[in-house]
């Protein structure tokens, strides 16, 4: 039934079900801004802060502000759980959220957040379908799920909520809580990217890749990595400065782009560009050779537990340079970072 829904999208959004439901603590999900009775109680600190420093002198005013603002929320989160008790969806939603999350002078309590959001899910709230999810797919506050979890999933990508259809695809992809299906995933990406999910353009450029579930397809990978790339999401920098770099699939190579991006991709914390710069310059592909460059780089990846990076440094060391002490060093740390070449080399 899902399938079926999904081969036929109504590109057109979040349902009107959803938009009228949703709350502004979704938006940190989805993107999207959404009003409704309980909206301003979610900025209430935010607010009371600013106009406290706003005030000449700050001091006994800014504190009685605190105070003010603590009363306010305190008074809305028993309005909002008394109508939440009386079967008001929103109320639950938004007191389940506050919970999941701990906020609004809310300790957080992700089991009675369940509770909340399992009420507000049955009812019909997207929000609550996908946030009840994730609580089931973690195992927080509750026993993992999985199955379940695709059962939420799958009533909130339905109403074309893009961080479901994202989430749903992903357990399609690994086969987690349902049967794996490549294809399934990959409609469910496009469902997504079609409402501007970025984290949806970098798995179906993997796709595109890979070939799983679609055609293989480089040069429409590139076109799905770029956005993400430049908006920082430090893999699809990655992926893209790959493509370009060795011009896969008919894209046209652009060696000082594709260095680009992998160096900003490595210098935001992705240890794999690194690693990748590093066998660049250590082999010379693309890019002149530089073993200096390469070690500073492989090192920069290891120290902060990447397996591949610390087995290199182990073998660039057991060269019969006298360097054999750091070479078994950098072999321990390739073992425990898990790397299984190395873990049978220390069994020998």
């Amino acid at each position: 039934r899902m399938l079926r829904k999904l081969l036929c999208p109504k590109l057109v959004g979040v349902s009107k079900r959803a938009s009228s439901q949703g709350l502004a603590s979704a938006a940190s999900y989805v993107g999207v801004r959404a009003s409704t009775p309980w909206q301003h109680v979610v900025h209430a600190q935010r607010g009371m802060a600013t106009r406290a420093d706003a005030r000449p002198g700050g001091g006994p005013d800014k504190n009685k502000w605190k105070a003010e603002s603590k009363i306010d929320n305190a008074t809305a989160v028993k309005k909002m759980r008394d109508k939440a008790e009386e079967g008001d969806v929103g109320s639950q939603y938004t007191l389940g959220s506050a919970l999941m999350r701990g906020q609004l002078g809310l300790m957080k309590n992700t089991r009675e957040a369940g509770e909340w959001l399992l009420k507000a899910a049955e009812a019909g709230n997207v929000h609550a379908q996908f946030s009840y999810a994730m609580l089931l797919n973690e195992g927080d506050g509750m026993p993992k799920d999985q199955v379940n979890a695709v059962k939420y999933w799958t009533a909130a990508a339905e109403s074309d909520l893009a961080a479901a259809q994202y989430y749903l695809g992903c357990a399609y992809q690994k086969g987690a809580g349902v049967e794996r299906d490549d294809a399934a995933a990959a409609i469910l990406f496009a469902r997504a990217v079609a409402q501007q999910h970025e984290q949806s353009s970098l798995k179906l450029a993997t796709c595109y890749i890979s070939g799983h579930g679609v055609e293989q397809d480089y040069p429409r990978a590139v076109n799905l990595l770029t956005k993400p790339a430049n908006n920082g999401i430090a893999e699809a920098q990655f992926l893209l400065g790959y493509l370009y770099l060795t011009g896969q699939g008919g894209v046209k190579k652009d060696v000082p782009h594709a260095m680009s991006m992998l160096e900003i991709s490595g210098n935001s914390g992705f240890l794999r560009s690194k690693h990748y710069l590093a066998t660049c310059f250590l082999d010379g592909k693309e890019v002149t050779k530089n073993e200096q460059r390469a070690t500073t780089l492989f090192q920069e990846a290891a120290l902060k537990g990447h397996a591949d990076s610390c087995f290199a440094l182990y073998k660039m060391f057991s060269k019969g340079n006298g360097l054999e002490k750091e070479s078994k060093q950098w072999l321990q740390r390739a073992a425990q970072a898990g790397h299984p070449e190395a873990k049978q080399l220390l069994k020998k």
